[in-house]
């Protein structure tokens, strides 16, 4: 299973590979600013708790009894 984590990791190396790749020097640090964003969305991502990390696999959102 992927997760969204998973995706903005390879998001980031796509970023990366771009930048490897870039003529220009902006470009080049653009895309690594970039890669950087990705793999802190994904960090964020993996301590983001999901519905079954819950006890009763209600939502986080859930505000009933």
């Amino acid at each position: 299973m992927t997760t969204k984590a998973d995706e903005y990791r390879a998001k980031a190396a796509e970023c990366a590979k771009q930048a490897q790749q870039a003529n220009n020097i902006t470009m080049k640090e653009v895309y690594w600013d970039v890669a950087c964003m990705w793999l802190h969305l994904a960090e964020q991502a993996d301590m983001q708790p999901t519905m079954e990390n819950w006890p009763d696999g209600r939502s986080r959102n859930y505000t009933g009894p």
